[in-house]
C-alpha cells in the first residue's frame, strides 16, 4: 500500500492544519487544506507552496517519510 498524497480521498480531513507530510524525507507542515489543494510550509527554510490534487507533483509527497 502506498501513502502518496494523490491517493487520499479527502485532503481536508486527512491533512488537518499542523499535520506533517513529506517529500522524500523533507518535512512540510500543512498550513491549509482544501478539497483539491494543500498549502504547505517546508520546515527546512520556511518556503510556502501550494500543492494541487491530481498533478504529478502530488504523487511526490507522502504521509510518512521515505527511508
Amino acid at each position: 500500500m502506498t501513502d502518496h498524497l494523490g491517493y487520499f480521498k479527502s485532503w481536508t480531513t486527512s491533512f488537518p492544519v499542523g499535520r506533517m507530510i513529506y517529500k522524500i524525507q523533507d518535512p512540510y507542515t500543512v498550513l491549509s487544506a482544501g478539497t483539491d489543494f494543500l498549502v504547505l510550509k517546508r520546515n527546512l527554510d520556511g518556503l510556502v507552496i501550494k500543492l494541487f490534487r491530481n498533478t504529478p507533483e502530488s504523487y511526490e509527497y507522502t504521509a510518512t517519510p521515505k527511508v
